[in-house]
């Protein structure tokens, strides 16, 4: 058998795109965005990789520019412009905030206290990971070029496609 390959998901970071390929090539058809992310269960998923990585499986990562993560986040969460079947639910921020006072505002929430979703890339994979570094990271605003790589890197042919796009000017 070759090397197991785990997607550690970041939100705000492609996810949906990501998780819609690795299920098209596993043959899982999914209905609504929901249905991609009701395995990404944060405490579960920490408890679960410890013992995969034990067993020898790879990781890989995408990271995001955090200020264009940021502002997709804003864009979703206070602008409304995400494919959310629901409203988000932030203490403390509201519809008319500019994307300036989101970032102060998020700025100055400590990292174990901000919403799941706008937590730093860094807290997220060092918690995550138990201070172990991704196999390979991936960089969104490469997409395309480090997509391809993680492809070769794995040995499979999965195509990628833009889904649930926040970053609408």
């Amino acid at each position: 058998k070759g090397t197991r390959w785990i997607f550690f998901s970041l939100p705000k970071n492609a996810n949906t795109s990501i998780r819609d390929a690795i299920n098209r090539y596993n043959g899982l058809k999914t209905e609504n965005f929901s249905d991609i992310h009701s395995i990404n269960k944060y405490r579960l998923r920490k408890r679960i990789l410890k013992k995969l990585i034990l067993k020898g499986y790879r990781i890989f990562v995408f990271l995001r520019n955090p200020e264009d993560r940021l502002k997709s986040a804003y864009n979703d969460f206070i602008l409304g412009l995400g494919d959310r079947d629901k409203p988000w639910n932030l203490k403390d921020y509201h519809k008319k905030m500019s994307f300036e006072e989101f970032k102060e505002k998020t700025k100055n929430i400590k990292q174990k206290e901000r919403d799941y979703h706008l937590k730093s890339q860094k807290y997220l994979v060092y918690q995550g990971l138990n201070n172990k570094i991704p196999d390979f990271i991936g960089k969104v605003e490469d997409m395309k070029g480090d997509w391809e790589k993680l492809c070769n890197l794995i040995g499979i042919k999965m195509k990628l496609k833009h889904l649930h796009n926040t970053n609408k000017k």
